[in-house]
């Protein structure tokens, strides 16, 4: 299961840099994303047939987040993420807004 792809798309509908795990650019505002989890999720035969991922999506701002919360959120669900929840946190150390996403991705396994 490769799904970065589809989460590097969300530079496209943000206009801010993305990476998975760790950010090592020097932008203000900026994204990134890890696999929180993976699992088999159906089987068929007793074999798995289809994966589960948890999927955590960081946006870290200094500003007002709302709309890019909204883009995000939307982003996600067309792409057919699920189960998407978003909890806002302040990092006062850093001084910026971590908005956290966390959904599902379930895909079928290949043969």
């Amino acid at each position: 299961m490769n799904i970065n792809p589809i989460l590097l798309g969300l530079r496209e509908v943000t206009g801010l840099e993305v990476e998975p795990d760790v950010y090592t650019g020097s932008a203000p505002e900026y994204i990134t994303f890890h696999y929180a989890d993976e699992r088999p999720e159906l089987y068929a035969d007793d074999k798995p047939i289809a994966d589960t991922a948890d999927i955590q999506v960081h946006l870290f701002t200094p500003g007002n987040y709302m709309n890019r919360k909204k883009i995000i959120r939307d982003y996600l669900e067309e792409k057919g993420f699920t189960g998407v929840s978003i909890q806002s946190l302040y990092e006062a150390e850093t001084k910026l807004h971590h908005i956290v996403f966390e959904c599902e991705w379930t895909e079928e396994r290949e043969e």
